[in-house]
């Protein structure tokens, strides 16, 4: 054990909660560097690194952590969520939806019907993505996540734009912050010529952080992406009608897709790309 590591990540960790993510991070690379090996301790690490895309050293943490002796079955879970997370992220959505699938039949709980309900949408069957999300939507019909996840459904996959709609709408409702719907919705507005609640709806969203929380792909965020992408999306709105262009899925692009085509003048930060 690392007394001097472990006391410079708890420091590390604490920042990481009050969204100070620089200082965060610089902290965690000292406390790593010093033998730090507290399993929370090495998670948050690993999240903010998959948060900023270092997908190679937040692998190597994940690698720490399953090393370690003593690990609970929820450690364990959580080990093999956030490697899925880093598969998905490297373009190997098929392998983690296995390993994702794999601990689902074992544990059925929210975060788990929230991510892989979203991945679903991802690998765009419409027919499995509507399958498993009425699933998760039966497990609990007033989760926020799960709602988007089903109005993304519709609207990505289905191209049925109002029903996507009637569940974005209730998902709003219970959560007015959420990033992924207010940005859907301000699609609607566009199109409906309401420029100004559009901005309104980004404005909200991108002040979201998601701070320390367990990291999946939904944190109500597609990671902290969208806050970049919304900076470009309230300077620049007039292009957000490009979203016609090119269409896939049936009409409708996936959101990463159109807020790359459709709102970048200039390219992400390279920590975002």
């Amino acid at each position: 054990m690392s007394f001097m590591g472990n006391m410079i990540g708890n420091k590390a960790l604490a920042a990481h909660g009050k969204n100070e993510y620089e200082k965060a991070l610089q902290l965690y690379n000292e406390a790593y560097e010093k033998g730090m090996d507290k399993p929370r301790l090495l998670r948050g690490y690993s999240v903010l690194l998959i948060r900023m895309g270092r997908l190679d050293r937040a692998l190597e943490v994940l690698k720490k952590i399953e090393a370690l002796p003593g690990l609970t079955p929820a450690e364990k879970t959580d080990l093999h969520v956030n490697y899925a997370i880093i598969l998905s992220q490297k373009g190997h959505l098929d392998r983690a939806m296995d390993i994702l699938e794999d601990e689902f039949r074992h544990l059925k709980n929210g975060t788990m019907y929230s991510i892989i309900g979203y991945l679903k949408v991802e690998q765009g069957d419409a027919e499995a993505a509507l399958a498993f999300n009425r699933e998760a939507l039966d497990y609990d019909d007033a989760d926020p996540v799960f709602l988007d996840n089903m109005g993304q459904t519709y609207y990505r996959l289905v191209g049925d734009k109002e029903t996507a709609k009637t569940y974005f709408d209730k998902a709003i409702a219970l959560k007015p912050t959420a990033i992924d719907t207010n940005y859907f919705l301000s699609l609607y507005d566009i199109e409906a010529g309401d420029r100004e609640k559009a901005v309104e709806r980004l404005q909200k969203a991108r002040k979201v952080h998601c701070g320390c929380l367990p990291f999946h792909i939904r944190v109500g965020c597609h990671n902290d992406f969208l806050h970049v992408a919304f900076s470009h999306a309230l300077q620049q709105l007039f292009d957000l009608q490009l979203v016609r262009r090119n269409p896939v899925h049936r009409g409708n692009q996936p959101v990463q897709d159109v807020i790359h085509a459709a709102v970048f003048a200039h390219p992400l930060p390279c920590q975002y790309r």
